[in-house]
């Protein structure tokens, strides 16, 4: 019997719970393409305190929307964070910087919960489009493709020392994908 997920927005004393998200499934999913230093050498309390500062204590960015899908028993087992779009770009406002959910709730759709959980805030704050920035070589990106993103942008970016190329997923019209 599967359980029961919601989607809420994360409190600060969700950190921990949220860098676990991170961390374990980054460790789970990313082994192929990811380099292997980099992920060996995450630890939730390090990461934990840069979290805390990025996500509650910055005050530039007072947009951003960061969501936790949560089991009947009050596991997270989902993170979502996003909010205005970070580059300037001409035609994209809004953004998902990240979105990881457990390997062990993949296909359970909450993943896409947490993605119109996000539109909905976005809309709130008048953004009506949006674009979600993936590494290549990561096989999760189709995902984007089977929610309707459509790959609109590419760039390099430089992870540790390794480049790797992005495709950035893009939607014009949230609210008609969507809602």
């Amino acid at each position: 019997m599967s359980q029961q997920i919601s989607i809420r927005p994360a409190t600060e004393s969700d950190t921990l719970a949220i860098v676990k998200v991170n961390i374990d499934t980054r460790r789970a999913t990313h082994g192929g393409f990811y380099p292997a230093q980099l992920l060996a050498r995450m630890s939730y309390e390090a990461k934990e305190k840069a979290w805390r500062q990025a996500l509650w204590k910055n005050p530039e960015s007072p947009n951003n929307i960061v969501l936790v899908a949560e089991t009947d028993d009050k596991k997270i087992v989902g993170i979502l964070v996003g909010g205005p779009e970070r580059s300037h770009d001409d035609e994209y406002k809004g953004e998902i910087y990240i979105l990881y959910v457990l390997p062990d709730y993949h296909k359970q759709y909450i993943g896409k919960q947490l993605v119109v959980s996000a539109v909905k805030k976005l809309l709130e704050i008048n953004i009506s489009n949006l674009l979600i920035w993936v590494i290549a070589d990561n096989p999760s990106r189709f995902f984007y493709e089977s929610i309707g993103g459509k790959p609109v942008r590419e760039k390099e970016v430089e992870i540790g020392e390794i480049k790797m190329k992005e495709i950035g997923y893009g939607w014009k019209d949230i609210r008609s994908a969507f809602l």
